[in-house]
């Protein structure tokens, strides 16, 4: 473990120094560190007039290639600084104030970087301040501001102010205002754009509001000719929004249906059959049952024009008014059908 022995007008508080062989130590001037945490330092790390909360300044161990854009990449130099609450690894930071920042191989320059928690990581601020940002893929704000962005895949950010926004596909925006936009693969100066998104354009001198705009080139608000071969659209973005929101619903409603199991039938619905008729239907819950006679026909009742009685008969027709032992006594005598004969002709 090495110590500091350059530090002046120094409190350290809780001090961790890990490092096998350092080329050159940590240089500290007028500095508070509070909690710190050091590891393998080089290239004269220099801390001056500076005031560290909760620190850990980490260079990586293996040499880390310094990005093409970097003239200052050493592995560590903040100077007139103060940081709170920070991890910072490779990165060179001038006149810095940082605060609750993650800083990782970035060149800060003139910076101030606030933000809830903050972070900045593998990227370049030349007198810039960004609030609540991620800088990544080698991208750069120069003398810029931002708040709550992300720029990242070599997008270049100079001498504008974002908001909210997303920069991406090696974008460059100069000496422009963007406020809640997405701007993909474009190139744009001295515009505006409020809530817009932005796919594959050339923007010089132009203000849009709330616009979809694709593989188009403006000039001071005119339409001037197109990049690619794509076509050429520029929309409201609510509009777009809302056929995107009916397209996906018609896309719903035209999955095919998944019919639903049918629900098991409660203890009630099992108790009457609905479809039987009257004289059929179980109710289990009285304990009833059919009764024998239910599967015979009903029979029809019929009045005897004979019969005073009104006898009912196990077959349609009229009753004889006979006893069972009367009717089989005539069945017995029965000698065939009766015939008439004419009298005999008259002799006198």
């Amino acid at each position: 473990m090495s110590t500091i022995p350059k530090a002046k007008s120094s409190t350290i508080n809780a001090l961790t120094v890990v490092s096998n062989g350092w080329d050159s130590h940590p240089r500290i001037e007028r500095s508070v560190i509070s909690n710190c945490h050091f590891e393998s330092l080089t290239d004269s790390t220099q801390i001056s007039r500076s005031r560290l909360s909760d620190t850990t300044l980490i260079a990586s161990s293996a040499p880390t290639p310094a990005p093409a854009f970097s003239s200052k990449q050493g592995k560590s130099q903040i100077e007139r600084s103060s940081l709170s609450e920070s991890l910072v690894t490779d990165c060179y930071i001038d006149r810095s104030a940082v605060q609750n920042a993650t800083v990782i191989r970035a060149h800060l320059e003139r910076s101030s970087v606030d933000g809830s928690e903050g972070m900045v990581e593998s990227s370049r601020l030349d007198r810039s301040r960004v609030s609540n940002c991620s800088f990544s893929g080698s991208s750069v704000a120069e003398r810029s501001s931002a708040s709550d962005c992300t720029v990242r895949d070599k997008s270049y950010v100079g001498r504008s102010q974002l908001n909210r926004c997303t920069v991406e596909k090696n974008t460059r925006a100069e000496r422009s205002v963007l406020n809640d936009c997405r701007i993909e693969a474009s190139w744009m100066e001295r515009s505006r754009l409020d809530g817009c998104e932005v796919i594959n354009c050339r923007l010089e001198r132009t203000v849009f509001k709330g616009m979809r705009l694709m593989n188009g080139k403006w000039e001071r608000g005119s339409l001037v000719g197109r990049m690619g071969d794509g076509e050429v659209i520029a929309e409201k973005l609510e509009d777009w929004e809302k056929r995107e929101r009916d397209r996906e619903e018609m896309e719903r409603l035209q999955q095919p249906l998944v019919p639903l199991p049918p629900a098991p039938a409660s203890r009630d619905e099992k108790a009457t059959e609905p479809d039987a008729p009257a004289y059929l239907r179980i109710n289990i819950a009285h304990g009833s049952d059919i009764s024998p006679a239910a599967d015979i026909k009903k029979e029809h009742t019929v009045m005897s024009p004979i019969s005073d009685a009104g006898a009912s008969s196990s077959s349609v027709g009229w009753s004889t008014g006979l006893t069972d032992s009367d009717s089989q006594s005539a069945l017995d005598a029965y000698d065939g059908p009766r015939t008439e004969t004419p009298p005999p002709p008259y002799t006198g």
